[in-house]
């Protein structure tokens, strides 16, 4: 698809770097649109933070090249499409059909785009991620769920919900500016924590159709553990293909998994290379024996380059059996979060950082020294990082909104108001909380419903919930009905966190039926494309709803109501868009229509008025011209801002919208001048 998209204007920066994550995880990754001086599409014009997130999601794309290789190479031959619906694999599970969001890229990894925007609270994204049957790791922090369920995240924009399937391999490539830049040299195997898996992978030339004449090598891939030792097994390749690589180098990497005791390499013991940053410098050249260094959680192991044909054989010996062989669940995530807040507390509390490092360091030099782990110092150095984490928000000057997110972030503290239609006047709220303890430490959560104008709490209004279980979420729900119908609300709450040590109020807050609900119309009225707007009918000289006119082709038209309708489907927090080919039924050229509300106000107000035409429009309040623009323009929603002041009772809003060809229709939102729904402020068919 094409990221950001072709309507005209800029798209918002946020938006754009999760259109680009969803767009790593698609056949084709490419940003393009109309040429149009607004419509960027390079990131390095965008803000700092949605350059980074969205430069990183092309790095990944880039450095998957092999994995998404292998599954292109597996469409052609079979058929199954490299991005998959989860039904596919568990067509008997129902959440498999419901879940519309998520899908498998390639064999092992499952991905859940964020179509939502960031949280102001947390700075965060919210997500609710249904994960299938098995074992899965969270790409970024490391910790592995149980499926099948359902578990909650907070993301940041450089975040995306993905996760790899237990046991996995995933083939990945040195990092490149371009595809074929360099031979993929060495291929680096990301070994994912399980007690097995296995995979092929699939080169070729990457630039003939030589692939058609079987020219092409797979190389198997396959680990298992068995009593406590991991075994891993290389090739030998199978196939050849013009110009691949007569000696190829191999690096593999286990994926937060605690180091070994001892790594042998068909037959020969790697040597081990302690650095402080965790890199290892041997020379220029990679050595010809095979090494390996810890660094971020990993275990990399760099094995001398040799003939594709030839099979290796490594075995990974540990001090400590299987259970304890794995990082403490999330360690790199936790890492992300200290790193995040100690980037904004250390200026000022340079205390707290060294705190921090001298507990942490203590920990890790006794595990090392034993050449392994116990249970002990898995808890130790898990226990430093969340206290540490914890005494940095406590004791660090953090401004109250940087503290806020920081406690959000932390706790994973989710809270989503979630609204359904369940009849014409009548919806269903439901609450979705969660959050993830922190230091061993339950977390408890009350939640409270605020009164809303328009609408009536059938049911509670206030909840408590004694301890969340991490990651999982658990859902209130309560009926509400409509006092006046449709109108725009804001429906809110408040969810307060409490641990023994942290608290965390948390605000809650849902529009719905955003817009203008209820309209008069009356068109089509012929009018050429030259003459746009400015060929006066009856109707902006005088409005009786009860008179009828000539429309175009002759036709006899009169004044027609149309309102939002519900049903259980209706999507609520979505504008109502009036679509003009439906309300006439047919598309129309070179016409224009006239639409008409009463907006009640309970006082003077000012007020804005935010509507997005397809094309032209003029704008009448109370029988005065307030707003023209002829254009021809695809509709986009709340493109065009008018600041109008309202009297107290009733109002009338009279639109003129043009068409030349194509869609046709509008949408008008009313608003306070900051930007927020105007709910004192209702639309009705009466004056």
């Amino acid at each position: 698809h094409d990221i950001g998209g072709h309507a005209p204007g800029p798209v918002e920066p946020e938006l754009y770097a999760r259109w680009i994550q969803w767009g790593v995880f698609s056949p084709i990754l490419r940003t393009h649109t109309t040429k149009n001086p607004e419509a960027e599409r390079r990131i390095w014009k965008f803000p700092a933070e949605v350059f980074q997130a969205a430069r990183e999601a092309f790095q990944l794309r880039y450095a998957l090249l092999p994995y998404t290789y292998t599954a292109a190479r597996q469409c052609y031959d079979t058929g199954l499409p490299l991005c998959r619906p989860l039904y596919y694999e568990w067509p008997e599970l129902e959440e498999a059909y419901r879940y519309r969001g998520e899908y498998l890229f390639g064999d092992d990894l499952l991905v859940a785009p964020v179509t939502k925007p960031t949280s102001p609270i947390s700075g965060c994204a919210q997500a609710r991620v249904w994960l299938p049957p098995g074992e899965w790791t969270y790409w970024f922090s490391g910790r592995t769920f149980t499926g099948p369920g359902l578990i909650a995240l907070q993301l940041p924009l450089d975040e995306i919900p993905l996760f790899v399937r237990g046991g996995a391999i995933i083939p990945m490539q040195p990092k490149m500016n371009r595809t074929g830049e360099k031979p993929v040299d060495p291929l680096i195997l990301h070994i994912w924590p399980g007690d097995s898996g296995s995979a092929r992978v699939y080169e070729d030339d990457g630039e003939t159709t030589g692939y058609q004449r079987n020219e092409c090598t797979w190389t198997p891939v396959a680990h298992k553990l068995i009593e406590g030792v991991r075994h891993i097994t290389i090739g030998p390749a199978e196939g050849q293909f013009p110009g691949m690589l007569e000696r190829r180098r191999y690096e593999v990497r286990l994926r937060d998994l605690q180091p070994p005791g001892k790594i042998t390499v068909n037959g020969l013991e790697a040597l081990r290379e302690f650095t402080v940053s965790g890199t290892v410098i041997i020379g220029k050249e990679p050595p010809d024996a095979p090494w390996w260094s810890d660094e971020e959680q990993d275990t990399i192991i760099h094995l001398p380059a040799q003939p594709p044909d030839q099979k290796v054989e490594a075995i990974i010996e540990y001090a400590v059996p299987a259970p304890l062989q794995e990082f403490p669940q999330g360690l790199r995530g936790r890492f992300r979060i200290m790193s995040e807040l100690l980037n904004r507390a250390a200026t000022k509390s340079p205390e707290i950082h060294q705190k921090f490092m001298r507990r942490f360091e203590e920990a890790v030099r006794e595990r090392d020294s034993n050449k392994g782990v116990d249970v002990a110092l898995v808890e130790t150095v898990n226990e430093a990082t969340d206290v540490a984490l914890v005494d940095t928000l406590l004791e660090a000057e953090l401004d109250p909104v940087t503290m806020r997110r920081a406690l959000a972030r932390l706790l994973n503290a989710c809270a989503e108001l979630e609204v359904s239609a369940r009849a014409e006047n009548n919806i269903n709220l439901a609450i979705h909380v969660s959050a993830a303890s922190i230091d061993g430490a339950k977390v408890a959560s009350e939640v409270t419903l605020h009164a809303t104008p328009h609408w009536r709490t059938v049911g509670e209004q206030r909840w408590a919930i004694t301890e969340l279980k991490s990651y999982e979420p658990v859902t209130v729900t309560t009926p509400l009905r409509a006092e006046q119908w449709p109108q725009t609300a804001v429906i809110g709450g408040n969810i307060v966190f409490r641990t023994d040590k942290l608290t965390l109020d948390v605000p809650l807050e849902q529009v719905v039926l955003p817009s203008v609900n209820r309209w008069w119309i009356i068109g089509p009225f012929d009018a050429e494309s030259k003459e746009g707007l400015e060929k006066v009918f009856p109707p902006e000289e005088t409005i009786d709803l009860a008179a009828t006119y000539e429309g175009k082709a002759g036709r006899k038209i009169g004044w027609q109501k149309v309102e939002r309708r519900i049903t259980p489907s209706t999507d609520l927090i979505e504008e109502f868009f009036v679509k003009l080919s439906d309300v006439f039924g047919r598309y129309e050229t070179n016409a224009v229509c006239y639409a008409l509300t009463y907006l009640h106000a309970p006082e003077d107000t000012d007020a804005v008025l935010a509507f997005g035409t397809d094309d032209g429009v003029v704008v009448w309040l109370n029988g005065t011209e307030v707003y023209r623009l002829q254009v021809g323009r695809p509709y986009r929603s709340k493109e065009d801002r008018l600041p109008i002041r309202l009297s107290q009772g009733s109002n009338a809003l009279l639109l003129k919208v043009s068409q030349s060809g194509g869609d046709w229709g509008f949408c008008v939102h009313v608003e306070t001048p900051d930007g927020q729904p105007l709910t004192a402020v209702t639309a009705h068919l009466t004056p």
